[in-house]
């Protein structure tokens, strides 16, 4: 509460309100703290996050541009964004993220095949943008699409895993995207954290090896979310509401990592989704690579044993995985 408190005056003349005041502290998630604010200028109350770390401000700034995003596709229900206020020169936080507060949002119970679908076309929009675009080749007078599509894995702004950093790349594959722009830094990240050598010299192999288990599907750039579990979605009355994205250009199949591997998705979230985007050849090893990298982003944010051992033992599962295939 007190670092609500504390920065209250740096909220209310940033918004341009003297009547925001703090309410409660509400759940915030890993890496942020969160509170509800109250304003006599708007009857809605505001969500607010905080975060002190020195990438605060950029992190908050690409979850803005994708909730903006997922506003404007309207495929989903998603909570709007407001304000990304920078707060570093106050000694108790960097920065905030003033955002609309859903009153009467629920985990997600009642919606698990509207969500499936919902999903499912957000993992498609992009290649659904180049088969719009060379439709309306054919006619002479075709208006102008909203949202070009984009050919490149990655983005031009930075994105988050948490507070991990991915930098503003584009790669024309998405072996390359995955191999060198998120698991070599974040692998480098690791030992420069923990001063742990034993995983990167696991990864020296596999950094010229994992590339094999993408090698039986074509994989283009969709949109994906980033981090997909059911602390990230819920429900309203209105049906499924997304909320915490940093949406990136990736292989859509990185984000169904949780959904896939823990028992709180409903079988209707799969039937839908797989109507849309039915599962793919070679799916479970290269979900083992995608474990991988969970387990190491896991342990790159929570300094516990069990998180360790998880990379370790996934890195090993990946390794024999790839021997197993090239017998």
């Amino acid at each position: 509460m007190e670092d609500f408190k504390a920065i209250e005056e740096v909220l209310q003349e940033d918004m341009d309100d003297p009547s925001l005041q703090f309410e409660k502290l509400v759940q915030g998630g890993i890496v942020n703290k969160a509170a509800l604010f109250s304003s006599d200028k708007n009857p809605d109350k505001y969500f607010i996050k905080l975060n002190k770390h020195s990438v605060a401000k950029e992190m908050f700034e690409a979850e803005k541009s994708s909730l903006d995003f997922l506003n404007q596709i309207e495929i989903i229900d998603a909570p709007k964004s407001y304000k990304v206020i920078d707060i570093r020169d106050c000694e108790n936080g960097s920065a905030v993220h003033v955002l609309q507060y859903i009153p009467d949002l629920q985990p997600l119970a009642d919606y698990w095949a509207d969500f499936g679908e919902k999903m499912a076309r957000i993992h498609s929009f992009n290649s659904t943008l180049k088969d719009d675009a060379k439709r309306k080749e054919s006619f002479v007078h075709s208006s102008p699409q909203q949202f070009n599509y984009v050919d490149k894995f990655g983005s031009t702004f930075p994105r988050y895993f948490g507070e991990f950093r991915v930098a503003p790349v584009q790669t024309d594959t998405w072996e390359e995207y995955f191999i060198r722009e998120i698991m070599d830094p974040l692998m480098r990240g690791i030992e420069k954290k923990y001063g742990d050598r034993g995983l990167i010299t696991e990864w020296s192999w596999l950094q010229l090896n994992i590339y094999k288990l993408f090698q039986d599907v074509s994989i283009s750039p969709e949109i994906i979310h980033s981090d997909l579990c059911v602390a990230n979605f819920g429900q309203t009355q209105n049906g499924p509401v997304l909320f915490d994205p940093s949406l990136n250009y990736a292989h859509f199949e990185m984000d169904l990592l949780l959904s896939s591997t823990e028992d709180q998705f409903d079988d209707d979230f799969f039937t839908s989704y797989h109507k849309i985007l039915p599962q793919l050849e070679g799916w479970e090893k290269r979900l083992e690579a995608y474990k991988f990298f969970y387990n190491v982003i896991m342990w790159y944010h929570i300094d516990e044993e069990q998180y360790k051992t998880s990379s370790y033992s996934s890195a090993e599962k990946v390794t024999d995985l790839i021997k197993q295939m090239e017998t």
